[in-house]
């Protein structure tokens, strides 16, 4: 990169012997990959004790070099820069406060060499910031740095692939364990357990989990219903699997509150291919630090890894069971067409226990011989289970929750079902003053931006040719980079509010045209609830509470 190398060369980052006149605020920065092993997490402080070192080595030779902090990253991988201290290092960085960055070596630095050398050869050199990396004996202050750049180059080339090849060993061995039956993952399926003495993990049958999922088995092909698994269950006092992996408790105490088995834990444990021994691998992926679903097609079935629960013959029974939907409430459809769409489904709640109504639909026929749809809402926790604590909350009726709305909107908007004009051209002309006042500040501030940074290239361009001073452009460098902090500053909250101001346009907007369609039909829709209602709750006895995300206080607020 010539312009770099014509800065050094030239003498725009002074070389060491003449650095006595300017005071250095210095940042400690140490990177370690694994943060699980004591051992390795002592290498933090043989890094940060080497910098440290060589911090008063400067000193010595008096160097005026400050300790402004020291940034850590335990656990971060070397092969981006979001790591969290990196990033707090920056931040102080472009605040002024710090102007020379020391590591141990070039790795604990990065081994993304692009990036690395980014930032050592184009971004500190920018901001005027000396980098040292102590053991690699690099500085881009010192006489030579020109000269050692190449070999630094060298250096971060060998760390990237150093990182690469440590990527593909550990993804070799991840083969090789699971190759030799190891089970990779967090908790084992439940019915299963592994020697604690076994590396690998393999997993064995357990001998009380393993017999309730045979019990599961059993109840499922003899009942043919998930609900009715569920609930022999938890009439037995069986802890589902999220209890039992955190408690490693099968059964429920006597005195303690038995939490309910629900019908999809009772789906996963019989639809896991586990059960027959078979181990399914690549159904995850790792993508910048991410858990990822792979697609299923790429999936690798190892049959025969271990022992199995249940019997082959059994686990088919199941699975076609399963797929014939045996188990599952099924939706009637009128006239074999597609079930109504609820527009109620996201708000709807229990105003006793909180949780969202499960829904229903069937078809009725009428005395003319017509199809009619019938939609019904209930809450979970209502149904017989076997248990005292049911929730007094039982269910309603679609059309039901349909006459309370509309009478409630009918209410709550009278207003301006009486006088839609008038609110229509409040909404039209609100806020038109208050955006053209918030654009007109947001340009000003754009426009002062730009100025802001022509004067830094222009305070450059004087450093550069001498005409001023390393402490006058110090100084002054810190004037324009207050500055400009506050004025990005002042953008972020401009825009913020310019976009706060515009999204509540469009949420009145939104509410007009939704209530002026409701005037014509007197009927609600989805994007009328979507946009006026947070949420409704029902109570015993069918009553109903309404909670708004938009009234006609906020309507009446527009004028």
């Amino acid at each position: 990169m010539p312009r770099i190398s014509k800065r050094i060369a030239t003498g725009l980052v002074p070389a060491v012997p003449g650095n006595a006149g300017i005071l250095y605020k210095a940042a400690i920065y140490a990177r370690l990959s694994c943060d699980t092993d004591e051992k390795k997490n002592g290498s933090i402080d043989s890094q940060t004790d080497i910098a440290k070192g060589h911090l008063d080595s400067l000193r010595a030779t008096e160097e005026r070099v400050e300790l402004e902090g020291v940034y850590i990253d335990l656990g971060e991988t070397g092969t981006n820069f979001k790591r969290d201290g990196f990033e707090r290092m920056m931040q102080g960085i472009k605040a002024g406060n710090i102007n020379c960055v020391i590591v141990k070596d070039l790795s604990r630095f990065g081994r993304n060499h692009i990036e690395a050398g980014n930032y050592i050869e184009k971004i500190f050199p920018f901001l005027g910031i000396r980098f040292i990396a102590v053991t690699d004996g690099f500085d881009t202050a010192a006489a030579d740095a020109g000269e050692r750049k190449i070999s630094m180059n060298i250096k971060n080339l060998v760390n990237d692939m150093y990182a690469g090849d440590c990527s593909e060993k550990t993804r070799l061995q991840i083969r090789q364990r699971q190759d030799r039956g190891a089970y990779i993952g967090g908790a084992m399926p439940y019915g299963y357990t592994h020697d604690e003495g076994d590396r690998d993990r393999k997993p064995i049958v357990h001998p009380e989990t393993g017999a309730v999922v045979r019990l599961m088995f059993d109840l499922y092909l003899e009942k043919k219903s998930l609900a009715a698994v569920a609930r022999e269950l938890t009439r037995r006092r069986i802890n589902p699997p999220t209890v039992y992996w955190r408690t490693r408790e099968v059964y429920c105490a006597e005195g303690q509150e038995q939490k309910e088995w629900c019908t999809g834990g009772v789906m996963a444990c019989l639809r896991n291919e586990a059960h027959i021994g078979t181990m399914v691998l690549g159904q995850t992926s790792c993508d910048r630090g991410s858990y990822v679903r792979n697609d299923p097609s790429t999936w690798t079935r190892r049959e025969n890894n271990h022992e199995a629960t249940v019997d082959a013959d059994v686990f088919k029974k199941a699975q076609e069971l399963l797929a014939a939907g045996n188990g599952r409430r099924s939706v009637k459809k009128p006239d074999g067409g597609a079930t109504k769409e609820s527009i109620h489904a996201k708000v709807i709640h229990c105003g006793i226990c909180g949780l969202k109504l499960e829904r229903s639909t069937q078809t009725r026929r009428l005395a003319d011989g017509t199809a009619r749809p019938y939609e019904n809402y209930r809450c979970p926790n209502s149904r017989d289970r076997g248990l005292e604590s049911r929730c007094p909350c039982k269910s309603i009726s679609g059309t039901d929750l349909d006459a309370i709305l509309i009478a409630a909107l009918k209410k709550e908007f009278a207003p301006f079902l009486e006088k839609p004009r008038k609110y229509t051209a409040l909404n039209d002309g609100h806020g038109t003053a208050r955006k053209k006042e918030l654009e007109d500040l947001l340009y000003i501030t754009n426009r002062d931006m730009a100025r802001r940074g022509a004067l830094e290239g222009d305070l450059y361009r004087d450093y550069r040719e001498n005409r001023i001073s390393t402490g006058e452009y110090a100084d002054m460098k810190a004037q324009h980079a207050a500055e400009r902090e506050r004025l990005e500053r002042e953008h972020d909250i401009l825009a913020r509010r310019l976009a706060a101001h515009d999204g509540e346009a469009e949420r009145r907007a939104r509410a007009v045209a939704g209530l002026m369609r409701f005037k014509k039909t007197r009927v609600p829709d989805r994007e009328l609830l979507d946009v006026l209602v947070k949420k409704i709750c029902l109570l015993p006895d069918k009553r109903v509470e309404i909670s708004y995300s938009f009234d006609m206080g906020m309507m009446e607020g527009m004028a």
